[in-house]
């Protein structure tokens, strides 16, 4: 919620409050789910990752797992929702491109996600946040996040 004020005089003042925008939670989960997909790709065989085994469109697994389509895209679903909700709620005056970005880096990359608690978007701001080397991919998906970002608001 933001307050405006204007001073008439030296003993009057004038205060509205305005409502940030509405974010709506159905766009962001569209949003999210494509931008995700388009970076994770899709697996229906467990694959070595750097952090274990992962599968679908980029779950956890276990050596060799195997599964359909359907049940990649339901787990995918499961997490995503889980990721859309704890963003908006620790987030909640992000703008809906924010909550999206922020979306992608919680289901990517748990250490980054961290970081941007402790100072967003400060930590954004880092060309080596949340990358690896030789991954061209992850620096490609950091920069359309980062393009999202407002970074002259107050967050």
């Amino acid at each position: 919620m933001f307050t405006f004020c204007f001073f008439l005089s030296l003993s009057y003042s004038y205060c509205y409050q305005t409502q940030p925008a509405i974010v709506k939670y159905s766009t962001v989960v569209q949003r999210s789910t494509e931008m995700i997909i388009r970076y994770e790709g899709l697996a229906l065989h467990a694959y070595p990752d750097t952090k274990g085994w992962t599968i679908g469109y980029g779950t956890r697994s276990y050596e060799g797992e195997v599964i359909t389509q359907n049940e990649a895209r339901a787990r995918f679903q499961k997490i995503l929702a889980q990721s859309v909700y704890r963003v908006m709620s620790q987030f909640p005056d992000a703008s809906e491109d924010e909550i999206v970005a922020l979306t992608s880096i919680y289901y990517n990359c748990w250490g980054g996600w961290l970081e941007i608690k402790k100072g967003w978007p400060k930590a954004m701001l880092r060309k080596d946040f949340c990358t690896l080397p030789n991954h061209s991919w992850l620096l490609k998906r950091r920069a359309e996040e980062r393009a999202l970002f407002n970074f002259n608001s107050s967050n």
